[in-house]
C-alpha cells in the first residue's frame, strides 16, 4: 500500500553511512537523497519498505536508510512523498513470526520520530 513518509517511524535509534542491502548496497546514503532531488528517482519506484503496525504506529523494520532519505526529501522539498510499503500487524496471527523476531530486537529508538545519522 501507498503511505505518506510523515506517517511512518523508524525502528532504529540510528543508521549507518551507507546502504547495505539491495541495488544501492555500499552506496552512501546521501546519494539516494540527492537523486531524489535531482529527479532521477522517483519515490514510488524504490523497493518497498517493510513496515510494522504496532502501538507506536507504523515503524519500519527494513529501510530505514530509505526512510530517513525519503523524510528529508519530503522535508526540503516540501512536498507531501508517499512511497509503497509491506505493511503487517503485529498482533495478526498470519504476520510471520520470523519477521515479528526482526522488529523486536530491531526497535531499539526510544524517540520513533528521529533517528541519528552515524557519519552521513
Amino acid at each position: 500500500c501507498l503511505i505518506e513518509v510523515g506517517k511512518l517511524k523508524f525502528c532504529h535509534k540510528d543508521i549507518g553511512p551507507r546502504f547495505t542491502h539491495g541495488s544501492h548496497r555500499g552506496a552512501p546514503v546521501l546519494t539516494l537523497l540527492k537523486d531524489l532531488h535531482a529527479g532521477r528517482v522517483d519515490p514510488k519506484e524504490l523497493p518497498p519498505l517493510v513496515v510494522m503496525r504496532s502501538k507506536v504506529g507504523l515503524q519500519v523494520v527494513c529501510g530505514n536508510r530509505r526512510l530517513y532519505c525519503l523524510k528529508r526529501f519530503a522535508s526540503e522539498s516540501a512536498k507531501s512523498v508517499d512511497v509503497w510499503c509491506v505493511l503487517y500487524d503485529l498482533k495478526a496471527k498470519d504476520t510471520p513470526r520470523p519477521l515479528v523476531f526482526k522488529y523486536i530486537l530491531a526497535a531499539t529508538t526510544e524517540d520513533s520520530n528521529s533517528i541519528g545519522a552515524r557519519d552521513l
